[in-house]
C-alpha cells in the first residue's frame, strides 16, 4: 500500500502528535526506533511501512497499534523534510541501543530478511564497539555479551519486545 508521507498537513501531524504525547516512555523509544530504522531505507518506504505495520498490529491492541502508525508515518515525513531532524535521531536511536542492548530485538525484528543482511552488520558491529568502549570490559565480559546477543538474535520474539503498562 502507497504511503503519502510528503503530503502530511502540519495541523494533522500536530493532532498527532498531540494524542500521543502521553503514550509513555517505553513506546516512545519504540516509535523513534521504528521511525530511523523505516527511514533509513528510503528505497523501499512502503515495503518497510507495510512491514511495521503488521509487527505494530502484532504487538500492541489495533487502536495503539494505529497511533503508533501515525505517530511513526510523521516522524518519516519530518526526517524527509529536515535531514538533520533525522540524524539527530539515529544519533538517539544509537545511544538508545548502546545503553539497552535488548532494544536491539527490534532492530532484528524490523530487519529480519536477508537484504538487510549488511545494515545488522554495520549496527552490531557498531553497537558493540560503542558498548564495549563505554563499559569498559575486559576479554571474559566480552565474550559473555557476544554470547547473550547470539542467543538473543536466535529468539527473535516480536511480540515480547512491547509492553505497555
Amino acid at each position: 500500500m502507497p504511503y503519502n508521507i510528503k503530503s502530511i498537513p502540519k495541523l494533522k501531524k500536530w493532532i498527532i502528535k498531540w494524542q500521543t504525547r502521553s503514550l509513555g516512555k517505553h513506546l516512545h523509544v519504540h516509535i523513534l526506533i521504528l521511525s530511523v530504522l523505516v527511514f533509513s531505507d528510503r528505497c523501499d518506504l512502503d515495503k518497510q511501512l507495510d512491514k511495521i505495520k503488521v509487527y505494530l498490529d502484532r504487538a500492541l491492541n489495533p487502536r495503539l497499534a494505529s497511533m503508533v502508525f501515525e505517530r511513526i508515518l510523521v516522524n518519516i515525513a519530518d526526517y524527509n523534510a529536515d535531514e538533520h531532524l533525522y540524524l539527530k535521531d539515529r544519533m538517539r536511536v544509537f545511544e538508545l541501543l548502546v545503553q539497552n542492548i535488548q532494544l536491539y530485538g527490534i532492530v532484528l525484528d524490523i530487519w529480519d530478511e536477508e537484504i538487510y543482511q549488511d545494515h545488522r552488520d554495520i549496527l552490531k558491529v557498531a553497537v558493540q564497539n560503542a558498548y564495549d568502549k563505554r563499559y569498559s570490559l575486559d576479554s571474559e565480559s566480552q565474550r559473555a555479551l557476544s554470547y547473550q546477543m547470539r542467543i538473543f538474535a536466535n529468539k527473535r520474539v516480536p511480540s515480547a519486545s512491547f509492553k505497555t503498562s
